[in-house]
């Protein structure tokens, strides 16, 4: 899948209200549209994160480097992103239909 059909069908995903859980910590998060951004709200962190697209693209062009069995580890992108955790389950969730 192409960045901008993920971001296309983030976008409409997030139209509604849906709650979220990290892939690894099982951490729950609530994810709201911004202005090209994501906003990510948790009971674990004190103030809102928002998350702009661009974090997104670097972190979609580097899981292109990994195995697709690799590619939704938080981890492998921790130094790219302190919001790989959030970003990942995302793109875990639209990429396979959950």
């Amino acid at each position: 899948m192409k960045f901008d059909e993920f971001w296309t069908r983030l976008d409409e995903l997030l139209s509604s209200k849906i709650d979220f859980v990290t892939i690894h910590d099982k951490v729950p998060f609530e994810a709201k549209k911004a202005i090209d951004a994501i906003r990510i709200d948790s009971d674990t962190i004190t103030t809102p994160r928002v998350i702009p697209k661009e974090e997104f693209v670097k972190v979609y062009r580097s899981s292109l480097d990994y195995l697709e069995s690799e590619r939704f580890h938080p981890g492998n992108y921790s130094k790219i992103s302190q919001n790989a955790s959030y970003i990942v389950t995302l793109f875990d969730h639209i990429m396979n239909q959950r």
